[in-house]
């Protein structure tokens, strides 16, 4: 799936993405649609300075966990990501393990609100 051309033009219309210095990124509720996650994850590969990303409510599905596992496992300021209110399963929960595993920096993934039982979501916390 190719990223939303539409949000990728306005992010380099903005500031060349490269250049911008965004410590925080609130995207929660916005229904971006595939596309939109896709343009989203594109944008935070590039933030070097980008320490937190709310993705709360916005149909963030496995298949974006899978592309994301690689963007957040080598993020260098990654601190945060919420991911609550999301469709996301069990599944998706080994992936977000494997991210806290690869990146140290990474403290918080908020997954409240989502099919990932109980005892994975405590999982998900002891690597936090």
């Amino acid at each position: 799936c190719k990223p939303n051309s539409g949000l990728l033009n306005t992010f380099d219309s903005l500031t060349p993405p490269e250049q911008l210095a965004l410590n925080s990124i609130d995207l929660s509720r916005n229904f971006m649609g595939s596309n939109g996650v896709y343009a989203i994850l594109e944008f935070v590969s590039i933030q070097t300075t980008l320490e937190h990303v709310d993705l709360s409510y916005n149909n963030v599905e496995l298949e974006h966990i899978v592309a994301m596992e690689a963007i957040v496992g080598g993020h260098n300021c990654l601190k945060s990501l919420n991911l609550s209110g999301n469709p996301l399963t069990v599944v998706a929960a080994r992936i977000i393990i494997k991210m806290l595993v690869a990146n140290e920096r990474l403290t918080f993934v908020g997954v409240d609100d989502t099919s990932i039982d109980d005892e994975w979501c405590e999982r998900i916390a002891t690597y936090c």
